[in-house]
């Protein structure tokens, strides 16, 4: 039996394929080595099982829409959201608009993608899980050792007084001067 499938990720990280326009997620693996992949979507009951990354048994009928995406509009909604993940420091719109221009480029029309906003909260949400939370006592604030002194060696913190009413003097050596 002949397949067509694209490999992927979900949008939590786990492995899935992408055949026909439909998304499909690994649920368990069978003694016979055989997979049971089941359909993305929560209220889909659609499955079908692949054996050696060959189908097996062809999935059932949809109830609802395929993907909306290209797998080259798909491809780029991940690299953008890759992107946020390690570069910290460039703003989000920024990334996407790198993103875009690319894409732009290599396909001449980037009508196909989505705006901004539509994968602002997406994309925002990536980033934020790998940034420490935002602390919210005094006690919370814990100041990194790399942090603590100059790229000269001098030291930027002066003073950090853990008692009840905590103080943190951040300061250069010739500021105080």
């Amino acid at each position: 039996m002949e397949s067509n499938i694209e490999w992927t990720h979900t949008n939590r990280g786990a492995r899935a394929f992408i055949y026909k326009n439909q998304k499909y997620r690994k649920r368990c693996s069978n003694k016979d080595g055989s997979e049971i992949w089941v359909c993305c979507k929560k209220s889909c009951g659609a499955s079908t099982v692949l054996l050696n990354g060959i189908i097996k048994r062809y999935p059932q009928e949809h109830p609802h829409d395929e993907l909306q995406h290209s797998s080259e509009v798909r491809n780029l909604l991940q690299n953008i959201c890759t992107e946020t993940k390690k570069d910290l420091l460039t703003p989000v719109t920024e990334i996407y608009r790198q993103n875009l221009v690319q894409y732009k480029r290599k396909k001449g029309t980037a009508e196909d993608v989505p705006i901004f906003n539509y994968i602002r909260s997406t994309a925002y949400r990536r980033r934020s899980s790998v940034l420490p939370p935002i602390p919210k006592t005094l006690e919370d604030i814990i100041i990194p050792d790399d942090l603590k002194f100059l790229e000269n060696g001098d030291p930027f913190l002066i003073f950090d007084n853990p008692a009840p009413n905590r103080i943190i003097t951040l300061c250069s050596p010739q500021a105080l001067i």
